[in-house]
């Protein structure tokens, strides 16, 4: 059947918005745990390519998840650190990569696992020039999604964790750090090069000159991983932090209390 809907609340950052429609004669699908999503399991995609559904049944698709953590254009993103347009959670990396035919009007649908569990929402191609097969992607029904989705049903805004550093936007490696740093191996991270004053970063006990190298328990590669953790976090969380000091033999950690994310106006 269809129906007429309203946008109850909408979110650009995330690219999430709740509808409503005005009947009772839905059956809600079942939330799958979307934390455990895996590299290589199965996965089914409901959606209606082309518009073809007229009759109002879903086709399916399948395949694999191919990669966590994704960006959704490859090709735009090749060789940048900072991305070109206004830097939204997908934009640093917070999607589902996903083998599975997504054709044109798929987009929306849902990602499910083989129990039919909600796990993910399909929500763009990656179509490079010269390449046959496109890549899909889906925004993963993490524990950050349902705070989203949480929010907008409620009809509020949605508010993003702020930490309050300006960051080396080149990913560096602590070999290269004057030989200050001596950790085994080498680790990768981003480096802090100002602390905002009274910001939370600082109140937590972070300094300029460290490098950023995990946030609750993931890995920080570059400036991208360490904005999208701090913005899945809502005001007032804590977030774990470890960092690389200049003069130091270990990595430090520290309990930082994230603030709001700025807006305008």
């Amino acid at each position: 059947k269809g129906h007429y809907a309203q946008i109850h609340a909408a979110d650009p950052r995330s690219d999430l918005a709740v509808l409503m429609i005005d009947t009772a004669e839905v059956t809600p699908i079942t939330r799958g745990d979307g934390e455990a999503v895996k590299k290589g399991q199965f996965v089914l995609a409901l959606g209606n390519p082309y518009a073809v559904g007229r009759d109002g049944s879903s086709s399916v698709s399948w395949g694999i998840v191919s990669n966590l953590t994704r960006r959704p254009d490859p090709q735009r993103h090749a060789g940048e650190e900072t991305p070109q347009k206004a830097e939204t959670l997908q934009d640093l990396g917070h999607l589902i990569q996903v083998d599975t035919r997504l054709n044109l009007g798929v987009s929306g649908g849902a990602l499910i696992n083989l129990k039919g569990e909600l796990i993910g929402l399909t929500t763009a191609l990656a179509a490079l020039s010269g390449y046959e097969k496109s890549v899909g992607f889906a925004i993963p029904m993490d524990k950050s999604t349902l705070r989203i989705i949480e929010t907008l049903k409620e009809g509020k805004e949605v508010e993003y964790g702020f930490l309050g550093v300006m960051l080396n936007p080149n990913p560096i490696q602590q070999e290269l750090l004057g030989g200050r740093v001596r950790l085994t191996g080498p680790v990768s991270g981003v480096q802090v090069l100002s602390v905002v004053r009274n910001s939370p970063a600082e109140q937590g006990g972070m300094e300029t000159g460290d490098t950023v190298t995990e946030v609750n328990g993931v890995q920080v590669v570059n400036r991208a991983d360490l904005m999208r953790e701090i913005g899945k976090l809502a005001p007032e969380e804590r977030a774990l932090v470890k960092v690389n000091r200049p003069g130091q033999s270990e990595s430090l950690p520290l309990t930082i209390i994230v603030g709001k994310w700025p807006v305008m106006d």
